[in-house]
């Protein structure tokens, strides 16, 4: 099963419980916006098989026209997206 739309940077502390997803036979999960620089190591650390947990592909931050959680990169022009985008 996959897990299509997680916010793993949205509980403290980050990827407070990947081994439940797996648990419940989830063994891939997308996340779709958080902190790159706590999620990157959650996934090395699953991949290394330190941590159960399910694959994870990252999007990183979420890109919107305010920024409503802290996880969210606020852009007001097309210039910024594309600069966001790239990084």
């Amino acid at each position: 099963l996959w897990e299509m739309h997680a916010h793993l940077a949205a509980v403290a502390p980050v990827g407070r419980a990947p081994e439940h997803l797996v648990g419940h036979g989830v063994l891939h999960a997308r996340d779709m916006g958080g902190f790159l620089d706590q999620l990157q190591p959650l996934r090395e650390a699953i991949r290394r098989g330190d941590r159960v947990g399910p694959d994870l592909v990252l999007a990183g931050p979420t890109l919107n026209s305010e920024q409503l959680a802290p996880f969210h990169r606020k852009v007001a022009t097309a210039d910024e997206a594309r600069a966001a985008v790239r990084e």
